[in-house]
Parts: structure tokens; sequence; C-alpha cells
């Protein structure tokens, strides 16, 4: 998983992406508005990107399969 915080939500009491960071393995946290080397992070060898995000255009994830790349779930938080 990786998590996409806008720094406005860093100050926040709560912080659940820093939370979620920590307790959930490879999970990974980035904070920033701009990301230079986006392509970069979110196309990491071995992995299929994937954005949580509400929308029209939204499609549900399909099951895992064996024989697939593992997932990289792409999440924004305040972005």
């Amino acid at each position: 998983m990786l998590i996409l915080q806008h720094p406005d939500e860093v100050s926040h009491a709560l912080n659940t992406a820093r939370l979620a960071a920590l307790g959930l393995v490879n999970a990974q946290l980035l904070v920033g508005e701009v990301f230079d080397d986006l392509q970069r992070i979110l196309n990491p060898p071995g992995y299929q990107p994937r954005l949580l995000f509400p929308g029209e255009a939204a499609q549900t994830l399909t099951p895992y399969a064996q024989d697939s790349l593992p997932t990289l779930l792409v999440v924004p938080d305040g972005t």
C-alpha cells in the first residue's frame, strides 16, 4: 500500500494515514503536494498499481490470481 498524504493532513489529531502506514506490513506513507518522481513511485517493478478512489469510472477489484503481479494499492489522503 502506498498512501499519498497532503501536507495539511499531517497535523490532524487522528492522522489515520500515519497509523495505517505504521500498522500495515509493506505500507509506505509519502507526504507532499507534488511528487516529481510520481511515475517511478506509481510503477515499481513487479507490482500492478491500483488507485483507491470513488468515482463514476471506478471498477471493482478482482480477486488476486496466483499468476498475476501483486497489487500496489495507492490511497490518496486529503489530495
